[in-house]
C-alpha cells in the first residue's frame, strides 16, 4: 500500500482539520486540501466514544476580542500584539480602562442545564489578576494570579484550576453546573474580590465547552463549517470523515424528558440522574408503574410521509423477559412500533396496524449500557397521534436520552434540540480547479469506508461528458464512467453498508472496477475520451448519480494513472 501510495496525487486520509477545510496528506503544499462547509453544528462519537458536538468550543471568535462578538465593557483591546502560545502573533492586549467592573464577554444564548467548563490563555501585563464569572445567584467566580500561577479565590463554582503553558501564559478554567448563558472575563487589578487598578493583560484562546475538563483548544471565527471526524464507523481505531445530509429533529428538548414527554401515567422521572452518552450527568432516569404507564407528547402524523424515531437507552433494572415500547401512533390506525428488551440491547419492529409500511429498524452499541433505538417506516394515512415511550404490567425504570424524530430514511447523527426543533445543515466537501492532479486520459479513483443505501460517494467531475463515480444503489456498491456522453453502469453484490475499499480505474479500452480484493467488472472496449477538463473531485456530494445521503470516508485517492489490476487488487482487499 506504501508504494502505491507514492504513485497517488491526491491522499485524503481524514485527521487534520479546521473551519472550512480538511486536510490532505498528498500533496504537501495545500493544493489538495478539500474545502468543507456546513452552516450549522453537528454531533460525532469522539475518540473517548462519546457523543460530541462539533465544534466543542462554542465561543465564536475565539482569538479575535476585537471583534463585535465580545461585548467589551471599560475596556478596549488591541489586536495580534504579542506571541500567544502556539508561537504566532495573534494573542490580544486588553487595556482595563477602569478599575471596577472591565471585561470582556460573549452571549451562548440559553444552553441546558449541564456541567460546562470556561477556559481562556492569560498572561500578566501591568496586571496580574482576571477573573471568570459563571451565570447564577449567588454570583460565582474564580480569581487567578498571573504572576504567581495561582487560583486566588473562588465561589459558588464546581472547580477552578490553572495550568503554565510556558513563556508566562497560562490556561485559566472554571467548571460550573447550570444553564450556559454568557462567557465572561474579567481584567481589574483583583487582590481578593476588590478591584484595584486598571491596566493590561494579554489574552488568548477562549473556550467554552460541555463537560467537567477543558477539551483540547479548538480555535473558531463563526464556528461554521468546521468537518467531523466520527471513531463510530473508523477502520482501525483511526476516525472517518461524515458527510450526510440535512436533517432537522423535532422532537424539543431531546434531552429533558419532563418537558419533551409532557402527558404522562404512572411514571416519575428523575432529572440528570446519570451519566449520557455525551458523558455528563444529564440523562433522565424514568420509572414505570402499574399495567399502563406511559409518557407522550400529542404528534401529528402526515399521511405518505417516511418517519425516523430514535432514542438511547441505558438499563437500570429491567428484567430479561420485560420490554420498553417506542411508539408514534397515528391515532387512527395504529404506530410505529419498537419493542425495546432493555435487559439484552434488542428491539423487534413492526407497523401496528397497517398504519406504516416499509418498517425497518436497528439497534446500535453506545457503550457504558447505552444503546440507541431508531425505527423507520413510511405513513399511510395519518392523522393526530402521539409519540410515546410505554411498559405494560411492570416496575421498572430505565435511563433515556437524545430523543429524535426526523423525516428521512434513516436515523441521521444525533441532533440535540430546546426548546425550538433544530435542523443540522448538510455537509458540502469538494475541491475544484485541481486538473493537475487528475488524469485526464486515464486514472484510478479509491475509497475505503462505508456509505448509506443509495449515495454518491465519490466523484471525480459530474458531468454526462467525462466523468467517473462510485456511488451505492439499493445497497450495493457500484461504479459508473461517462466517457465521451457514454455512461458505463458498473454494478456490484458488495453491501455498502459495512466497510469496504473500491477502486474504478479508467483509460480507453480498460475500464475496471474493482471491490475489496476481487475484479468486479472489466470493460475493454469503451473509448475514453477526455473532451471536457477533469478538474473537480467531490465527496458525498449527491444528486448526480445518487442522492446526497451518508457517508463515512476512511480514505479517499485519486491516481492520475490506470493501475494495473494486480494494484487494483492489492488497494482494495480489507
Amino acid at each position: 500500500m506504501s508504494n502505491l501510495l507514492e504513485q497517488a496525487s491526491l491522499v485524503l486520509i481524514p485527521s487534520g482539520y479546521a473551519e472550512d477545510i480538511v486536510y490532505s496528506e498528498i500533496p504537501l503544499d495545500g493544493s489538495g486540501d478539500m474545502v468543507f462547509t456546513r452552516a450549522s453544528n453537528g454531533t460525532r462519537v469522539n475518540f473517548d466514544g462519546l457523543v460530541e458536538v462539533v465544534p466543542w468550543n462554542l465561543v465564536q471568535e475565539s482569538e479575535t476580542f476585537d471583534n463585535a462578538g465580545w461585548v467589551k465593557q471599560s475596556s478596549t483591546i488591541t489586536a495580534n500584539s504579542t506571541t500567544a502560545p502556539n508561537g504566532t502573533l495573534t494573542a490580544d492586549t486588553v487595556n482595563a480602562t477602569t478599575a471596577q467592573y472591565s471585561g470582556i464577554y460573549q452571549s451562548l444564548g440559553t444552553l441546558p442545564t449541564n456541567v460546562y467548563t470556561y477556559s481562556i490563555y492569560a498572561k500578566a501585563g501591568t496586571n496580574s489578576f482576571v477573573y471568570m464569572l459563571g451565570q447564577g445567584s449567588p454570583s460565582q467566580i474564580a480569581i487567578f494570579n498571573l504572576s504567581t500561577g495561582v487560583v486566588t479565590s473562588t465561589s459558588n463554582l464546581d472547580s477552578a484550576s490553572i495550568e503554565s503553558v510556558g513563556d508566562g501564559w497560562y490556561r485559566c478554567q472554571i467548571q460550573k453546573t447550570g444553564a450556559g448563558v454568557e462567557m465572561f472575563v474579567g481584567f481589574s487589578n483583583i487582590a481578593n474580590t476588590t478591584p484595584t487598578a486598571s491596566g493590561t493583560v494579554f489574552i488568548w484562546g477562549a473556550q467554552f465547552n460541555i463537560g467537567s475538563t477543558a477539551k483540547p483548544y479548538f480555535p473558531t471565527t463563526d464556528r461554521l463549517n468546521v468537518p467531523r471526524l466520527t471513531y463510530q464507523y473508523g477502520g482501525g481505531g483511526c476516525p472517518s470523515l461524515l458527510l450526510e445530509k440535512q436533517s432537522t429533529n423535532t422532537i424539543t428538548y431531546s434531552e429533558d424528558i419532563t418537558n419533551s414527554l409532557t402527558s404522562q401515567a404512572n411514571t416519575t422521572v428523575t432529572a440528570n440522574d446519570g451519566t449520557s452518552p455525551d458523558g455528563t450527568q444529564n440523562a433522565d432516569l424514568i420509572g414505570f408503574t402499574g399495567s399502563n404507564a406511559y409518557r407522550l407528547r400529542n404528534q401529528t402524523v402526515a399521511a405518505t410521509t417516511t418517519y425516523t424515531m430514535s432514542l438511547f437507552v441505558k438499563n437500570n433494572n429491567f428484567a430479561s423477559s420485560e420490554m420498553l415500547y417506542f411508539n408514534m401512533s397515528d391515532g387512527v390506525v395504529g404506530g410505529l412500533t419498537a419493542n425495546i428488551n432493555v435487559f439484552a440491547k434488542t428491539a423487534t419492529f413492526s407497523g401496528a396496524g397497517g398504519a406504516y409500511t416499509g418498517v425497518s429498524g436497528k439497534v446500535e452499541d453506545y457503550g457504558n449500557g447505552w444503546f440507541r433505538v431508531s425505527i423507520t417506516g413510511t405513513s399511510v394515512s395519518g392523522g393526530a397521534g402521539w409519540y410515546e415511550i410505554a411498559t405494560a404490567g411492570i416496575t421498572r425504570s430505565c435511563y433515556v436520552w437524545g430523543l429524535s424524530l426526523e423525516i428521512s430514511s434513516y436515523p441521521t447523527s444525533y441532533i440535540n434540540t430546546t426548546s425550538a426543533s433544530a435542523t443540522r445543515v448538510a455537509d458540502s466537501c469538494s475541491k475544484t480547479g485541481i486538473s493537475s492532479l487528475i488524469g485526464q486520459s486515464e486514472g484510478t479513483l479509491f475509497f475505503d469506508g462505508y456509505c448509506n443505501s443509495n449515495a454518491e460517494i465519490i466523484s471525480i467531475n459530474r458531468s454526462t461528458v467525462n466523468s467517473v463515480f462510485l456511488y451505492s444503489a439499493i445497497g450495493n456498491v457500484r461504479a459508473y464512467v461517462y466517457s465521451d456522453s457514454t455512461g458505463l453502469n458498473l454494478p456490484s453484490s458488495v453491501s455498502c453498508l459495512t466497510r469496504f475499499k473500491a477502486a474504478v480505474a479508467y483509460k480507453s479500452n480498460s475500464i475496471a472496477f474493482y471491490v475489496n480484493g476481487t475484479l468486479i467488472s472489466q470493460d475493454t472496449s469503451t473509448t475514453f475520451t477526455p473532451n471536457i477538463t477533469m478538474e473537480n473531485f467531490y465527496i458525498a456530494q449527491g444528486g448526480y448519480v445518487e442522492a446526497k445521503e451518508q457517508v463515512n470516508c476512511n480514505e479517499a485517492i485519486i491516481f492520475p494513472t490506470r493501475l494495473t489490476n494486480s494494484e487494483l487488487a492489492s488497494l482494495t482487499t480489507l
